[in-house]
């Protein structure tokens, strides 16, 4: 089985997501190990919950960035990950931690990246008069929140919401797209090549197939008045292979490859 690091610093809703992922087989792979830069935050809570072993590692306790880092190192390198994920983690890593895990270390943004990396970025979005607003999946690289991006999950602004009901929303589909990501990322589906994500689809389909399964588009439903949808595209240069498929103005997509969302007005929901 394909073995899991979490890296946390507070609350932990994405460690609980992607615990009860693994839990019900949706994720084929073990949490090994829940590290967090800060103790007593309610995600070693919940990491308790789930019975995952967990270690405080309080970056205040290092004299720089690189010594946190290589304590870090020094308890991740040993489990030997197959991947390393960052959910929540406030602490810019040192390029010996990137690069340690080249391809197998990925994050949580709470924007559409390239827009609004670093921190705030909810009050940003709704401060510049934003129509979106979401997050992005990326894999790691030396950049501020600047690797490749795997996916994106984005929702209209309400201009009279606040921002902890913007946050709120965002966090509903967090908690959806994030473990899909890690789920397709542990089977195979989605890598990293040089500094390009590739994507693979477990079975060849036809556009007649696509047009027949339209219904199994993965589907994050919000309530009656906000949809976020997960529609994956084959990520290749060129035509995609069966995967997605504009009819009558809709896109159509089914499961397994992603790299972008496309956010469609319920009154163009058309299955």
């Amino acid at each position: 089985m394909k073995k899991i690091v979490i890296l946390i610093s507070g609350g932990g809703s994405n460690l609980e997501a992607i615990a009860k992922a693994c839990q019900t087989g949706n994720i084929p792979a073990s949490i090994e190990l829940v590290i967090s830069n800060q103790a007593n935050v309610k995600g070693l809570e919940r990491a308790k919950k789930f019975h995952l072993m967990s270690k405080v590692i309080e970056h205040q306790n290092f004299n720089s960035r690189e010594e946190f880092d290589q304590a870090l190192l020094e308890h991740i390198l040993p489990i030997e990950p197959d991947l390393v994920v960052l959910a929540g983690f406030m602490r810019i890593l040192s390029n010996e931690f990137t690069e340690a895990f080249n391809g197998k270390l990925i994050n949580i943004h709470p924007s559409l990246l390239p827009d609004y990396p670093g921190l705030n970025t909810h009050k940003q979005a709704m401060e510049n008069g934003d129509l979106m607003h979401g997050i992005s999946v990326h894999y790691v690289n030396n950049e501020l929140d600047g690797g490749p991006i795997i996916a994106q999950g984005a929702l209209k602004i309400d201009p009279i919401e606040s921002e902890a009901k913007l946050i709120n929303r965002i966090h509903k589909i967090e908690h959806a797209l994030y473990p899909k990501v890690i789920s397709d990322i542990v089977k195979g589906y989605i890598s990293l090549q040089g500094n390009e994500v590739k994507f693979e689809s477990p079975t060849e389909i036809s556009w007649d197939e696509a047009y027949t399964n339209a219904k199994d588009v993965d589907c994050v439903e919000m309530n009656s008045n906000e949809f976020a949808y997960i529609l994956y595209t084959s990520g290749t240069t060129g035509t995609p292979k069966g995967i997605v498929r504009d009819i009558g103005g809709h896109i159509v997509a089914l499961k397994w490859t992603m790299k972008n969302i496309y956010n469609i007005d319920e009154d163009d929901i058309w299955w």
